[in-house]
């Protein structure tokens, strides 16, 4: 899904429902003249996941793909692999992992501290140098 760019087409209904979801807020305007702010947005796709109305398009014209919240991705930790260097809870735009630290502050390890927050898009999972992180 990298590198992809979103499209409101004229189904949208001006529900919202992809503005609330779009984790870095690159959803803007009003009802029917939602629009994507390309320059803010992720390319994770969030937008079409929600969309019961089928109004988002990719750059290839394709719709995107709706998918049900319980099958989306959630990382699960191999922690033998883990190095804890904290990369995945960095880059995760829904702010959903964190790390776990000693009493002395020190990261030990990551942890998906708000499940229902984690919006799929694999980010940790891209960027874990050790490839910890698999689907759970």
């Amino acid at each position: 899904m990298e590198g992809t760019l979103y499209q409101i087409t004229e189904r949208c209904t001006g529900c919202g429902v992809c503005r609330l979801w779009c984790p870095v807020k690159a959803i803007r305007g009003h009802k029917k003249s939602r629009h994507v702010i390309l320059s803010s947005c992720i390319s994770c796709g969030v937008c079409g996941r929600v969309c019961g109305f089928a109004a988002i398009i990719d750059d290839r014209g394709s719709l995107a793909t709706r998918i049900a919240m319980r099958d989306w991705f959630k990382p699960a930790w191999d922690y033998g692999l883990c190095n804890g260097c904290g990369k995945c809870a960095e880059v995760c735009p829904a702010k959903c992992i964190e790390m776990v630290l000693t009493s002395e502050g020190t990261a030990t390890h990551p942890f998906l501290s708000r499940p229902a927050m984690c919006i799929g898009c694999q980010f940790c999972k891209n960027c874990c140098e050790k490839m910890a992180i698999q689907s759970s």
